[in-house]
């Protein structure tokens, strides 16, 4: 088993808020209000934050992960998997949340 390290918390990583929830907050809030109660009061919001966590973590290297809202990976350099210097930032903004949240928003099923 590799010894791992925190890779720094989401607020490190995006600058825009403490947390992924947070996130996915901003994003949807400029939406109606009665959608947004809606997609609250019926789950797809935590939906939605999920599938942005999941799609997060199938974007990192193998042996980084998020957890909660800190990232963790291997301390040692030759238990890394992947080649330079890991950008996690630019991993985040390569994910399409507007697609995400498409995808769960209950209008669109």
């Amino acid at each position: 088993m590799a010894t791992t390290t925190s890779f720094g918390s989401w607020y490190n990583h995006t600058g825009s808020n403490l947390t992924v929830e947070a996130d996915v907050a901003d994003y949807v809030g400029g939406g109606p209000s009665e959608w947004v109660e809606r997609i609250q009061a019926d789950g797809s919001f935590e939906a939605m934050v999920d599938a942005y966590r999941a799609a997060v973590n199938d974007a990192l290297p193998a042996s980084v992960s998020l957890a909660g809202d800190e990232f963790y990976g291997p301390y040692y350099t030759e238990d890394q998997d992947w080649d330079g210097e890991l950008d996690i930032a630019e991993i985040i903004q390569n994910i399409d949340l507007g697609e995400i949240v498409d995808k769960h928003d209950p209008d669109n099923a």
